[in-house]
């Protein structure tokens, strides 16, 4: 470990606030990994920049376990000296950017994240915090935040210069550790897409819950739908086991996280599988492709943790409904580590019954939603999940994935998608109703 000479360790100010980390292995430039760029000028200006990390996500916590982004916006050197900071005395010897935001910035534990410019040079480095209040009067008050910025310590990166004016602390080489892997309790930032989509937090959905086959911090097989304190609908076919000959052995629900490996919650354990009756388990038909999961334990609600609300009368017609899921972000996989969503467009019942799918035979006996999308969808996974109005209304739920193209001549085709539509349903989800038509499996 190498500190610049000058920096000031015991007060720890912001002047010289830099180190750099001599690694026991190399790490290569492969798999989605890069070396930054650094600045070979002086940027200054009015500009906007991007910083990265996984700090706290408000002021006293928590920390995020998925990499954050946000923008600032960058003052002239001129300007940054008048704030008289120790790293700017004036405009010709600033080693700081001065940044301002109304609503956003950095937290504890993003320090050493880059600040980077539209082209994507590594302009500065996030270091110490610092919360200041503009003398002006302003509508809102501005979040202050100094940067170091890289091109005034360029001689201090470049190796040759490294024999000179540093410390080297190698008694702490052995404690730190570098995480090059881009699956490191992070989701790569190239990939996030429920086939498009993007990421949300949990508080979007706080009834989604994920479907374990184990205990332990697995991924999930497939979403569910809190929709009472130990019940759950999900689809049928994410309870029988990979063979189709049987239920799941065992089954766990994880809840209130974003996240699809970890939860501060427990997870509980299934005590009993009610699939529908009619549901044809063999050949995972979209019709009645729907079970209830009795859990063994009550989940409250609680802060990211509610119940859905499910619809009391039919939605019909053509608007947009959002899904959710941790399935695949591609065709062909991999799943997703953080909750994602995307927009679909429904058909009316006619217009669905038209496409004579089982399920939807007739206007009035349609028990699926239509929906097309030219590139969105969900992918493997994201059964069970719910499909939800723009009130908030859990309308469907995803099921068997079906994937057809229109006969009619488009520029691009439409992705044409079935889901469960959960009106149809309500009698056998209501409670009262569980003795009739569903088979029973005490776990």
């Amino acid at each position: 470990m190498i500190v610049h000479r000058n920096y000031d360790w015991i007060n720890q100010g912001q002047e010289n606030d830099i180190a750099i980390l001599i690694l026991k292995e190399k790490i290569l430039q492969k798999n989605g990994i890069e070396y930054a760029r650094l600045p070979t000028y002086e940027f200054d200006g009015e500009f906007f920049v991007s910083i990265y990390g996984w700090g706290d996500v408000a002021e006293g916590g928590p920390s995020s376990y998925i990499l954050l982004k946000t923008t600032m916006k960058t003052m002239t050197t001129s300007d940054c000296a008048k704030r008289r900071n120790l790293a700017c005395l004036s405009e010709n010897e600033c080693k700081v950017i001065c940044a301002t935001s109304v609503d956003t910035g950095d937290c504890d534990g993003d320090s050493g994240g880059p600040v980077v410019f539209h082209d994507g040079t590594v302009v500065g480095i996030i270091t110490e915090r610092i919360n200041t209040n503009h003398p002006m009067d302003e509508k809102k008050p501005r979040q202050k935040r100094i940067f170091l910025r890289t091109f005034s310590y360029r001689n201090f990166i470049s190796f040759h210069e490294l024999r000179h004016f540093q410390k080297s602390f190698l008694r702490y080489t052995s404690e730190l550790i570098i995480k090059s892997s881009n699956r490191d309790h992070i989701k790569p930032s190239n990939v996030g897409r429920i086939i498009n989509g993007r990421n949300v937090s949990i508080t979007e959905v706080p009834y989604l819950v994920q479907i374990l086959k184990d205990s332990n911090n697995s991924i999930p097989i497939c979403g569910g739908i809190l929709i009472a304190p130990t019940k759950v609908i999900t689809a049928a076919h994410c309870v029988y086991d990979s063979d189709k000959k049987s239920f799941e052995e065992r089954l766990y629900i994880r809840y209130g996280t974003p996240l699809a490996f970890w939860s501060l919650l427990p997870v509980i354990p299934v005590s009993r599988i009610v699939v529908h009756r009619n549901y044809d388990w063999i050949n995972e038909i979209s019709i009645n492709d729907i079970a209830i999961l009795i859990l063994k334990n009550e989940i409250s609600q609680a802060y990211r943790v509610d119940y859905a609300r499910l619809p009391t009368y039919e939605f019909d017609g053509e608007f947009s409904v959002s899904i959710y899921g941790w399935g695949d972000v591609a065709e062909g996989g991999p799943p997703s580590y953080f909750l994602l969503k995307t927009t679909m467009e429904t058909m009316s019942t006619s217009d669905c019954a038209k496409m004579l799918y089982p399920g939807c035979l007739s206007e009035n006996e349609c028990k699926i939603i239509c929906a097309v999308s030219t590139d969105s969808g969900d992918g493997k996974g994201d059964s069970g999940g719910p499909v939800v109005f723009h009130d908030g209304t859990v309308v469907g739920m995803i099921t068997v994935k079906v994937w057809t193209n229109d006969s009619m001549e488009e520029e691009e085709p439409w992705q044409e998608r079935i889901f469960l539509r959960t009106f149809s349903y309500k009698k056998f989800i209501d409670f009262r109703e569980l003795n009739h038509p569903q088979k029973f499996l005490d776990t």
